[in-house]
């Protein structure tokens, strides 16, 4: 059981938590980009908003496999 509990926990910081962080990152660099007068041209921010969702969208998929695991190891158990 702990084998697992440790998997589990590296899975959920890998695949949810790490990309969480970088995508909030990303969004918080797009929005002081964004914010401040500089004359920037909209492919940076073109391509750190698709970062952003590409991370974002790997958080979503790595929760959904974290949980689809805990279920299915919780009936197992039963």
């Amino acid at each position: 059981m702990d084998e697992y509990c440790f998997s589990s926990s590296l899975t959920l910081l890998l695949c949810c938590r790490l990309p969480l962080l970088i995508a909030i990152l990303l969004f918080l660099l797009f929005l002081l980009l964004h914010l401040l007068p500089l004359q920037i041209t909209s492919l940076p921010l073109l391509i750190m908003t698709s970062l952003s969702n590409i991370f974002i969208i790997i958080v979503m998929c790595g929760y959904s496999v974290y949980y689809i695991d805990l279920i299915v190891e919780n009936e197992k158990g039963i």
